[in-house]
């Protein structure tokens, strides 16, 4: 979690730096908080009904979690130093063990059902008073440090906090705390000091091996990257036949690649030795004619250098806070919190294709993932006709309902935990309404938007405001899909709608009578509903970087849904708030394959290419949904446009797009329709490579 370890670093800092002016009676809470070892532990949660308890860690390391599930035995949490990230092996009742990769939905999924995490660094020595044996917490430091010390896992307000020592180490820590108006007692006792071992599950030396998957098969690098640097986090995954999985890194094996040379561009094999057997892979030294960015500005990061705003975080974790509606006329289901549950944070079988948090999950490459809460069903009192009188007199009915639930709810939650980024405004609330949709009239209050709620006072709610919401009916769980296959929970509504939230615009035509007509052609998220996020949207979200071109070259590309690889071609790089045009390759798997081929969604692989002009409007503005010049709504020019490689410009004329406006391969294509810089042309040629890849020869012209 990015902001606890943020803070981590800073308060060991301040630590460190104040360690001589803490008084001598609290020296040894500083001692044992400043430990370099590990602390092994046992969390009790005891409400004077039921109790439950789970093994936890200190710190980062390696601990073991006995599991009571039909399937699972046994959860062991590792660290893995050479990608810096955590992994879990899961063994099973078989005593067969899988690992189960940081970047999966199954991670989280486990780690949010079995793992606690604490971190006691971020306690303060002075923000405690000695109480004879102990250290109890003062009091205006109990909400602040609750936040930190605690992985986001146990929620509610504490009352009082409390730690013993013994042996130069914390020995116990106690704490009073309230969830949902009932009193819990929390109380974590170490019992194991020091660095712990864990046998972890092993892979029998007897078993033969099956596969050997590497991390990667094409590394890119630019030049003047030596072969450590280009191998630097590279791993293997050993696959045998019982199923078991081994992960090995580069550091435990052996390589050689006898003609790479950092300073010539070109692909170079590697051949890495695996357990007796060969496994190749290849490193492209790319030219000076084309790059990869350290780093780009995302949206989230200019928005917050120009203190715009936008609701929920692209990166990192990211909490939803979800309400359900029910009128007098209109009634709540009794599994509408459940379905919701499923819809939003459930996973793929939950829903028949994606819940909220397993589609992001996927789109963004592992970068984003969405938790969050769904609350009970709140009644209004009142009919659904009562809100709708006021809303077409001009009220801003949604805003009623929203301050009755926000009220409702402020002494049973604690609304500042679903602030992921600090800045003070819930990320992200939905407000799902029980009453029929309209489909007849889109301005309609019974619709789906998105909005920001403006209020004349502020409104603080656990010192949080409300700000970027969603407002959609919960009958959209159950549309029809545009293929018409069936889904359990239609969730496409949620998901563009969250784009909105993420700070993504709509990428259709509201009024064709102002700027171009016909979107994207309907085939994006953020046009139609339907399928993966374009290149643009995803460079904006950080979730890719794309290869830079400015000159002639050659590039190889993986499919974009499974790589999130693609080109961007502009005489010269500065931003991505520019002009210039992007290029993937498009496949209509992964998360196009549920709608490919209806809503202008390709059907087939080819060459997908999109103009984007993004420069950054002059007029004053608040949000990050407003920063550009052009919009694909009513502008002269469109945001982002899709090029049709027929040439038929069928989409202005309102058509969705078709299989035809995908480039060929083996057939020379030119570029120069711009905005500005009419001068600058760009020709590129793609050969099919196999089924997954590709190489886009381009010329500058």
């Amino acid at each position: 979690m990015k902001r606890i370890y943020f803070i981590l670093i800073l308060v060991i800092g301040m630590l460190g730096s104040s360690c001589e002016d803490v008084n001598n009676n609290i020296d040894p809470l500083f001692d044992a908080l400043t430990n370099d070892s590990n602390y092994t532990y046992l969390i009790k949660y005891d409400d004077g009904e039921n109790a439950y308890q789970r093994k936890v860690l200190y710190n980062s390391g390696t601990f073991q979690v006995n599991v009571d599930n039909e399937e699972i035995k046994m959860l062991t949490l590792c660290y893995d130093e050479l990608t810096n990230r955590d992994y879990i092996v899961k063994t099973l009742n078989n005593d067969s063990s899988i690992v189960v990769e940081y970047s999966s939905f199954e991670f989280m999924t486990l780690k949010n059902s079995y793992l606690d995490e604490v971190y006691l660094n971020v306690l303060d020595t002075v923000d405690f008073v000695k109480n004879g044996n102990s250290y109890a917490l003062k009091e205006d430091c109990l909400k602040s440090v609750s936040r930190e010390l605690f992985d986001l896992t146990v929620v509610g307000e504490f009352t009082s906090m409390n730690i013993s020592l013994g042996d130069g180490c914390i020995k116990n820590l106690n704490a009073e705390i309230v969830v949902l108006d009932k009193e819990y007692s929390v109380d974590i006792e170490f019992y194991a000091f020091g660095t712990t071992v864990i046998d972890i599950p092993k892979i029998d030396d007897n078993n033969s091996i099956s596969q050997i998957i590497p991390s990667s098969k094409l590394i890119k690098v630019n030049s003047g990257t030596s072969l450590n640097e280009a191998l630097d986090g590279v791993y293997v995954t050993v696959v045998y036949e019982n199923g078991d999985k081994e992960t090995l890194g580069i550091e435990d094996l052996t390589y050689q690649c006898e003609d790479f040379n950092k300073d010539n561009p070109g692909t170079y094999e590697v051949v890495i030795n695996v357990l007796n057997e060969e496994v190749k892979i290849n490193i492209e030294v790319l030219g000076n004619s084309y790059y990869l960015p350290n780093s780009l500005e995302t949206l989230n990061s200019y928005a917050d250098k120009n203190r715009l705003s936008y609701g929920l975080p692209s990166t990192g974790n990211s909490k939803a806070l979800v309400i359900p509606v029910e009128f007098i006329d209109y009634k709540a289901p009794t599994n509408m919190k459940t379905n919701l549950e499923k819809a939003f944070f459930g996973t793929s079988e939950d829903t028949g294709w994606e819940s909220l948090t397993s589609y992001y999950n996927k789109a963004s490459y592992g970068k984003l993932n969405i938790e969050g809460t769904v609350l009970d069903v709140y009644n209004t009192n009142k009919t659904s006709t009562y809100y709708n009188k006021k809303y077409i007199a001009g009220e801003d009915a949604d805003y009623l309902i929203i301050k009755d639930v926000l009220e409702y709810y402020d002494n049973q939650i604690n609304y500042d935990e679903y602030d992921s980024n600090n800045d003070g405004y819930i990320d992200a609330l939905y407000i799902v309404y029980t009453a029929p949709i309209d489909y007849v009239d889109e301005s309609s209050m019974w619709w789906a938007y998105t909005y920001e709620y403006y209020t004349e006072d502020y409104e603080f709610y656990d010192n949080v405001e409300a700000d970027f919401y969603c407002f959609f009916g919960y009958d959209f769980l159950f549309e029809e899909t545009a293929s018409g296959k069936y889904l359990k929970l239609n969730t496409e509504t949620i998901i563009h709608e969250s784009g909105h939230l993420l700070g993504l615009d709509d990428y259709y035509d509201y009024d064709d009578s102002k700027g171009p007509d016909g979107g994207l052609g309907g085939g994006d998220m953020m046009d139609y509903n339907v399928g993966d996020h374009n290149p643009f949207s995803k460079i904006l979200m950080g979730w890719v970087i794309p290869y830079v071109v400015t000159d002639s070259c050659s590039i190889m590309l993986d499919t974009f849904c499974s790589s999130g690889q693609c080109i961007l071609l502009i005489d010269e790089f500065s931003t991505i708030f520019d002009e210039y045009y992007l290029i993937d390759y498009y496949s209509p798997d992964g998360l196009n394959k549920l709608e490919a081929g209806y809503n202008g969604l390709f059907s087939s692989s080819g060459i997908r290419v999109y103009h984007v002009d993004a420069t950054l409007t002059t007029e004053e503005i608040y949000s990050a949904l407003d920063i550009y010049k052009y919009n694909n709504s009513d502008t002269v020019h469109k945001l982002i446009k899709l090029v049709q490689a027929s040439g038929k410009n069928t989409i202005e004329k309102g058509e969705y797009s078709t299989n035809a406006d995908l480039f060929k391969f083996n057939k020379e294509y030119t570029l120069n329709s711009w905005y500005s810089n009419n001068n600058v042309v760009f020709k590129f040629n793609a050969e099919a490579l196999n089924n997954t890849s590709v190489r886009i020869d381009i010329k500058k012209q």
